[in-house]
């Protein structure tokens, strides 16, 4: 009955709400979340990826990487890969924290950004567990919007000073209520890549 459990998706209700919710302190009182503004990183043109970050790495508890990084006149086409040794292992989607995002970046700097995801958010009722050990969970994303003082035409005369990154929330560990102290893990490959 176990193994059968494990080998169809699990719907767990109202997990994504439930990892942000308050909960009591030792002397009864139920401490109050960071104001919105706290909660969201900045991932925006011009600035770097902030920190707490680290490179994924194949020994990782959850693995991701960038298999497809491809540019064109009207954008980059990325895909990210996330995998993990353990069967058992599983991602709650919506993805807790910072969903994958992709960014492309110059000199440590973000030049372009992916349209935002829509629905993401601390607002879904209803997560889906996905057993990414037992079979990788694969997507794709668009950085579609050139930063001022950059184009994708600019990109393609001189794409080695360039480098995609897909960053986002550590998965499978507890979350702190403060966003912006979730460390986020990167998977990063340069353009024209495909594995």
């Amino acid at each position: 009955m176990k193994k059968a459990l494990y080998l169809t998706p699990l719907l767990i209700l109202a997990a994504y709400c439930a990892s942000s919710a308050p909960v009591a302190t030792l002397d009864g009182s139920v401490p109050t979340a960071p104001p919105d503004e706290r909660r969201q990183r900045t991932l925006a043109c011009g600035t770097t990826i902030a920190p707490p970050r680290a490179e994924s790495l194949a020994g990782d508890h959850v693995y991701l990487t960038l298999p497809r990084a491809e540019l064109d006149d009207t954008g980059i086409a990325v895909t990210y890969r996330i995998t993990a040794k353990d069967p058992a292992e599983m991602l709650t989607l919506p993805f807790i924290g910072v969903p994958p995002t992709a960014l492309l970046v110059k000199d440590g700097k973000i030049v372009a950004t992916q349209t935002p995801h829509r629905g993401d958010g601390p607002t879904a009722t209803v997560a889906l567990g996905y057993r990414v050990g037992e079979e990788p969970y694969e997507e794709h994303l668009t950085i579609d919007r050139a930063c001022p003082g950059t184009s994708f035409k600019d990109v393609a005369t001189d794409p080695g000073r360039y480098r995609v990154v897909t960053v986002m929330s550590v998965q499978g560990a507890g979350m702190p209520e403060d966003m912006k102290t979730v460390p986020l893990v990167q998977a990063s490959a340069a353009l024209g890549v495909t594995a």
